[in-house]
């Protein structure tokens, strides 16, 4: 018959090392903090163009904020979206216009 003993304990000494408090983390370089700063920026703006894009969905622009939206915030690529977007909930890809595609 085999007994196998429990293996013993750790030490006191074993037991404080693991117990240790992990290292601090050190600071961000300068450059770590523009990609941090710039990543910030770019999730801005992109929040910014989606909003301008919800607003372009709906249909409820005048020709005056739809020129001053594009002005400001899109590119050719969002415009498509835009488009596509409106003739599949069965608008026209105009977004000044109101009017269901026929």
């Amino acid at each position: 018959m085999s007994t196998s003993a429990a293996p013993p304990p750790p030490s006191k000494a074993k037991r404080d090392k693991r117990a240790a408090k992990p290292k601090p983390k050190p600071k961000p370089t300068a450059r770590q903090e523009a990609v941090r700063t710039s990543m910030h920026r770019k999730k801005d703006w992109d929040d910014r163009v989606f909003e301008a894009m919800e607003t372009a969905f709906d249909g409820c622009l005048t020709s005056k904020e739809m020129r001053e939206m594009a002005a400001r915030f899109l590119e050719p690529r969002h415009y498509s979206d835009i488009v596509d977007e409106r003739v599949a909930a069965k608008l026209c890809g105009y977004p000044v216009c109101a009017n269901p595609v026929q």
